[in-house]
């Protein structure tokens, strides 16, 4: 599914796009970070707090992936055989829309969501 999904992906040629990235994390509570990115050229840009508008601090702009990356990151969690992988695709350009990500059970917050 991920390999088709690539491929409708890459049939568009977008190169240069805007997202809404959501960042989660289960540490002591539900932490959640939303975000909106300009990628140019298959480079992410500005990134900024989607409820503020501001710029948003550079540790958690890091986390933004661009589209060709998401796609390098769940190759990788599917070669590795992680233990949950949950993950759903624009049916139109084939894109992520959802990535779900959890590489051990019995391990504590390394989910990426």
């Amino acid at each position: 599914q991920m390999e088709d999904a690539r491929e409708l992906w890459e049939s568009h040629d977008i190169h240069t796009y805007d997202l809404g990235f959501q960042n989660q994390c289960r540490c002591f509570a539900d932490f959640v970070v939303q975000l909106t990115a300009s990628v140019v050229d298959n480079t992410v840009g500005d990134v900024k707090v989607r409820s503020s508008g501001n710029d948003a601090a550079k540790d958690v702009a890091n986390v933004v992936k661009t589209i060709d990356e998401l796609f390098l990151i769940i190759g990788s969690a599917i070669d590795r055989e992680v233990n949950e992988l949950s993950i759903k695709y624009h049916s139109t350009f084939g894109y992520p829309t959802k990535v779900y990500i959890d590489e051990q059970y019995t391990k504590a917050d390394d989910e990426m969501t």
